[in-house]
């Protein structure tokens, strides 16, 4: 039997909220994001996918200041199998909301680290969805 994997995210952290989807009626993925009093909403080609040993990278651009920084959330999601009736299942997982450090002579020209992260500890459900 082979194992039923989830599609729909709902996770909450102390200063993030994410909901993510595989797969929409488009077969594009969704991801929308609450962050500093903004909500974010990304789909398709403005959601990159990595699939690593430790699980699947989710990144998106929340923002860019000219000549100092653009800022990244990569979700981190980890290989799920639901069980059986099992419709859903609670996990933890962290987001890493990342500066990237610039100048108006680009990165070569800041000095020290050029990448800034920071871990948001976040907590939620995994689910299907029909789309």
């Amino acid at each position: 039997m082979q194992p039923v994997r989830p599609n729909y995210f709902v996770l909450k952290g102390q200063d993030v909220k994410i909901t993510y989807q595989t797969s929409s009626l488009s077969g594009q993925p969704l991801l929308s994001v609450q962050y500093e009093k903004k909500e974010l909403h990304f789909g398709g080609e403005k959601i990159r996918l990595q699939e690593t040993e430790i699980g699947q990278m989710v990144t998106v651009d929340l923002g860019f200041e000219p000549d100092r920084a653009t800022k990244t959330l990569t979700l981190l999601i980890p290989l799920i199998n639901l069980e059986g009736n099992q419709s859903s299942s609670f996990f933890h997982t962290e987001a890493i909301i990342t500066d990237h450090l610039t100048s108006i002579g680009g990165p070569d020209l800041v000095k020290g680290a050029i990448q800034i992260y920071r871990f948001e500890s976040l907590e939620g459900t995994a689910g299907i969805i029909i789309s």
